[in-house]
């Protein structure tokens, strides 16, 4: 729960984030973080996995799609691109019914 005093309404807080997302900082941290751990520590990208994970979401209905796995219900899919190691490359959300290469 946000403090109302110290950061306005979650609304309020929700625009912000938004105004952030639209402007690629979260992206930008991320790459950056990226490189700077493949500079330390060096990334083995000669294999990466790919996996995924389905959540329900009825509400929804005209921004998530039909899943696959759960008799076409409506979902959200969340899929994660990883490097040999375990070291996370890219997160991505999308309609259940979205291939994982669609996402990257």
């Amino acid at each position: 729960m946000l403090c109302q005093k110290c950061f306005g309404s979650s609304s309020a807080v929700h625009r912000f984030f938004q105004k952030l997302v639209k402007v690629n900082v979260f992206k930008d941290l991320f790459d950056d973080q990226v490189r700077q751990y493949d500079e330390i520590h060096g990334l083995s990208l000669d294999k990466q996995s790919i996996d995924c994970g389905h959540r329900k979401s009825p509400l929804s209905k005209d921004k998530s799609g039909n899943s696959p796995v759960d008799r076409r219900k409506m979902g959200t899919k969340i899929s994660v691109i990883a490097q040999k190691h375990g070291v996370i490359l890219g997160l991505a959300i999308g309609g259940s019914n979205q291939p994982d290469h669609e996402l990257f």
